[in-house]
């Protein structure tokens, strides 16, 4: 029983965050709902671009916003470029963007 309550919990309570079970599953259930809902009107956006203008975006802002806000997720910021605050890190930033572009390039951050 042991080994399986901790598959079940490892997880939530694995950050310098943590949370229980319920609260874990509830805000991952709830974001993940919110962000198809936000994909499917994305799909309509690209045919149809008079409607629904930015919404996909300002959906995911939002979430980010949450992750950073939560606290619970440095080292995933860390790996895609971010600073602790949520911020872009500039050295990050300007080494992949050089691989991307060819270095011909300069980011607008």
């Amino acid at each position: 029983m042991n080994h399986i309550q901790k598959l079940f919990t490892e997880h939530p309570n694995d950050t310098d965050n943590p949370q229980g079970y319920w609260k874990h599953g509830i805000f991952a259930f709830t974001n993940c709902v919110v962000l198809i809902w936000y994909c499917l009107l994305g799909i309509i956006h690209s045919v149809f671009p008079f409607v629904f203008k930015f919404s996909t975006s300002s959906a995911i802002i939002r979430s980010y916003r949450k992750l950073v806000l939560s606290d619970r997720h440095l080292p995933e910021l860390e790996k895609c470029g971010f600073n602790r605050d949520g911020s872009l890190n500039k050295t990050f930033v300007d080494t992949e963007y050089n691989k991307v572009s060819g270095g011909t390039h300069t980011p607008k951050i």
